[in-house]
C-alpha cells in the first residue's frame, strides 16, 4: 500500500522486548507532538530582549492602533537601540523581510501572554507583560517561568485538529515529572521519541517505562530502532520543532540544557513542583482571546479554583453554572484538592452573579429603558477578561454592565473602567462612545467618592449605579 506506515522492527532477543513493542505500536498510531511556534527561542538574552520590546510598547504604542506603519516604527525604534538587525535575525525566511521579523516578535509576545498586538486593535500589554518590563534583570526568569508553567495542551490558539490530540497536558510540568523518574536527565533523542507521545498527564507512567526500557537496550538495538523511527513522516516534524519546544519547556533556571541533554540543576525545586502536579487542572477557554486573558493574568493559576471559576463564567446560564460547580467541587475533593472556605465563598459569589446576570439579561429595561445586548454580549470576550454584559443604549452608545453580588468595592471601579477603555480603543464605533453601569447590592459612601474621582460633570450618567435586590451568599 502506497500510504502504509513504516514498520518498527523489535529484535526478538532485545531486552524489554514487550515494552518496546508496546511503544512501537503506540508510535505508529500517534501523531501528537509538543508544538511551539518557530520564532525566537527562549533563552536569557531573548527574554531580556522581550522585556525591552514591552517597554517600548508601553512607552510608544500604549494607545496606538496597530498597522503595518506602526510595525515598521517599532522595528525602527528597536534598530535604533541596537536591539535588532533584520539581516541576521533568527527565524526570518528572507534576510530583507522586515515583516517576518516583526511577526516573529509578535508571535512570542502573544504565545507567552505578554502582549496582544494585532492589526486594527490597540496594543495591549498584560499584567504578566508589565511584570516582565518592570522587574529587575535578575528576576526576569521568574516571570517567564510562571508563563511557561501555565502553558497547556489543548488551548484555543492551536489548530482544531491539533487540539483534538490532547486531553489535558502541562508540558513543562510533565517534563519535570519525566525527569524526576528518569535519573533527572533526558536526552534530546528521548524527548523527541517518547515525551512527544504524551497527550495527557495520565501518560506519564507509560512514557517513563518506555524511556527506561530504551536505556536498557543494547546500543546496536537502539541504532536499528532509530533507523525505523526516522522513516516516519512525523519524525521530521518533531525534529524541526524540538529545539524550540525544549528551549521553552526546559527554560526555567532549575533545569539546564547541554550536550544534547536536559538535566535538573536544582532537584529540590523539581521535586517540589512535581509533588504538586496532581493539584493542576486544565482551564477552560472559549476562544483565543479568552485564553490570552487567562494567560496574561498572573493571579489566575491552573488550579481547581480557577478551573471552577472559569467554568462558571463560560456556562450558558446560572443554572448550568450551579450544576457544573457542584460536580467540580466534588471532583476536586476526590482528587485531593478540596476548595478552601475562602474559595467556596468566592464560588458562591460567582454563582450568585450569574444568577443576577440571567435575571437582568431578560429584563434589561429594569436597568435602563432602550438597553439591548450586543451580539455575544454576555461574558463578552476581551483580551483583559470577559465583560459581564456589553450592551447598547437607545442612542447607539455602548454600555458596559459589571455585576457584583455584594456591595460595590473600590476594585470594581478599576475593573469597569478598564473594560470601558477597551471598548473605547478597540471597537470600531466605540471611540468616546461608551459608558458603564455598576449593578451591586449596595453602594457605600466610598463608592460615591470613587465616582467623583472621574472629575466629570456627567459622572452620574457616565458611570451609573444600579442596586439589585438579590441577597448575598457566604458559601457554596
Amino acid at each position: 500500500m502506497a500510504n502504509a506506515l513504516p514498520t518498527i522492527t523489535v529484535p526478538k532477543d532485545a531486552p524489554f522486548r514487550e515494552v518496546i513493542r508496546r511503544f512501537a505500536a503506540e508510535y505508529r498510531t500517534t501523531n501528537s507532538y509538543w508544538y511551539v511556534p518557530k520564532a525566537r527561542s527562549l533563552n536569557q538574552a531573548n527574554v531580556a530582549f522581550l522585556a525591552e520590546v514591552i517597554r517600548v510598547l508601553i512607552d510608544e504604542f500604549s494607545t496606538v492602533t496597530w498597522n503595518p506603519d506602526q510595525q515598521n516604527r517599532l522595528l525602527d525604534i528597536l534598530e535604533g537601540r541596537g536591539l535588532v538587525s533584520p539581516y541576521i535575525e533568527e527565524g526570518t525566511a528572507d534576510p530583507n523581510d522586515r515583516a517576518a521579523l516583526a511577526r516573529i516578535i509578535i508571535v512570542v509576545l502573544k504565545h507567552l501572554g505578554l502582549a496582544w498586538v494585532d492589526d486594527g486593535l490597540t496594543v495591549l500589554v498584560t499584567d504578566a507583560g508589565l511584570d516582565l518590563a518592570t522587574v529587575a534583570a535578575d528576576d526576569l526568569d521568574r516571570v517567564i517561568t510562571a508563563q511557561v508553567f501555565k502553558i497547556q495542551y489543548p488551548n484555543p490558539t492551536l489548530d482544531v485538529g491539533y487540539r483534538a490530540m490532547f486531553r489535558g497536558l502541562f508540558p513543562h510540568v510533565f517534563l519535570l515529572q519525566v525527569l524526576a523518574q528518569s535519573d533527572y536527565r533526558l536526552t534530546d533523542e528521548e524527548y523527541a521519541i517518547f515525551v512527544n507521545l504524551a497527550q495527557s498527564q495520565g501518560d506519564l507512567n507509560s512514557v517513563v517505562q518506555y524511556i527506561r526500557a530504551w536505556r536498557g537496550l543494547r546500543e546496536a538495538d537502539r541504532a536499528a530502532l532509530m533507523r525505523d523511527i526516522r522513516s516516519f513522516p512525523r519524525w521530521r516534524t518533531i525534529s524541526n520543532a524540538r529545539s524550540y519546544a525544549l528551549a521553552e519547556f526546559a527554560y526555567p533556571p532549575y533545569l539546564v540544557r547541554a550536550d544534547g541533554e536536559t538535566r535538573a540543576a536544582d532537584r529540590a525545586t523539581v521535586d517540589a513542583i512535581v509533588s504538586k502536579a496532581d493539584s493542576l487542572k486544565s482551564v477552560a477557554a472559549k476562544d483565543a482571546v479568552d485564553w490570552f486573558a487567562y494567560l496574561g493574568d498572573p493571579k489566575q493559576q491552573p488550579d481547581w479554583f480557577t478551573y471552577l471559576s472559569r467554568s462558571i463564567t463560560l456556562a450558558a446560564t446560572g443554572a448550568a453554572a450551579k450544576n457544573a460547580a457542584a460536580g467540580i467541587v466534588e471532583e476536586a475533593a476526590k482528587a485531593g484538592s478540596p476548595l478552601t472556605p475562602e474559595e467556596k465563598a468566592g464560588i458562591a459569589r460567582s454563582l450568585r452573579e450569574r444568577e443576577i446576570e440571567d435575571f437582568y439579561t431578560d429584563r434589561l429595561n429594569l436597568l435602563e429603558t432602550g438597553l439591548t445586548l450586543v451580539p455575544g454580549g454576555r461574558q463578552y470576550s476581551t483580551h483583559i477578561g470577559p465583560m459581564d454584559l456589553l450592551c447598547k443604549d437607545a442612542t447607539g452608545q455602548y454600555v458596559v454592565v459589571e455585576i457584583k453580588a455584594d456591595e460595590a468595592r473600590d476594585a470594581v471601579f478599576g475593573q469597569i473602567l478598564r473594560y470601558m477603555g477597551w471598548v473605547h480603543l478597540n471597537l470600531p464605533d466605540g471611540n468616546n462612545n461608551v459608558r458603564g453601569i455598576i449593578l451591586a447590592s449596595g453602594f457605600p459612601e466610598q463608592a460615591k467618592f470613587s465616582r467623583m474621582g472621574l472629575l466629570r460633570t456627567d459622572a452620574e450618567t457616565f458611570l451609573k449605579f444600579a442596586q439589585h435586590a438579590f441577597q448575598p451568599v457566604t458559601t457554596f
